[in-house]
């Protein structure tokens, strides 16, 4: 009896070590799989921060060859190649009102596997209620198909952007008929697009930029 009793408690210690150690497996490959998500300090009076959605778009690292062709710029990253993320924004004026960042607007995050469907890309900026002088902000993307500039409004309270950043304001691209611009991403292939964005404001006080990119499938 004593033996059935060690060998079921021997049978229960292992099937918990197996579940635990799924449990875990499974947290890793969720952290490694996730949406990039990361602030950057630029020069301590603002944040820069990228956030994805949905999954199948993604802002990349810009970055160009030795003939200075624009080029996606892989990394190792497990026993998989993938693009590397987006860097931080860099202050181009002297006194300190002017970021600017260049990043890939894509369809492909790991090398050779493009999102397989077809996705109109919108990007947006949005600024926190932090952001000294955010009302008066002057924010541009610049990108193969041309130059625009994107049009403030506040975030209304209680909507999906609102919940995920808080309070602030947000900054769509428009074109002269103030219709949004939105990037088409193929499926089924590999699209980079190069963008510039600049932003020029009074960043006297921490605060934090987020440029979201976002997809609607065609």
């Amino acid at each position: 009896m004593n033996n059935k009793k060690s060998r079921r408690r021997t049978a229960l210690k292992i099937t918990l070590s197996v579940l635990i150690l799924l449990a875990a497996a499974s947290v890793a490959v969720g952290a490694v799989y996730a949406r990039y998500r990361a602030r950057v300090s630029s020069a301590g009076q603002i944040n820069m921060e990228y956030g994805f959605s949905p999954d199948s778009i993604f802002l990349l690292a810009d970055s160009k060859d030795e003939n200075g062709e624009f080029t996606g710029r892989p990394h190792a990253e497990g026993a998989s190649e993938r693009y590397s993320q987006p860097e931080g924004w860099n202050m181009v004026a002297s006194d300190g009102g002017v970021y600017q960042v260049n990043m890939i607007l894509s369809n492909e995050k790991q090398i050779g596997r493009p999102a397989a469907y077809s996705q109109n890309a919108y990007i947006e900026v949005f600024a926190t209620a932090g952001v000294s002088g955010s009302d008066d902000m002057i924010i541009q993307i610049e990108t193969e198909s041309g130059s625009y500039i994107a049009t403030g409004t506040d975030v209304s309270e209680g909507s999906s952007v609102y919940e995920a950043y808080g309070p602030g304001r947000l900054y769509r691209f428009v074109n002269n008929s103030g219709e949004p611009i939105s990037w088409t991403l193929e499926g089924g292939r590999s699209v980079m697009i190069p963008l510039k964005i600049t932003a020029w404001g009074d960043f006297d006080v921490p605060g934090a930029l987020t440029v979201i990119a976002t997809g609607v499938p065609d």
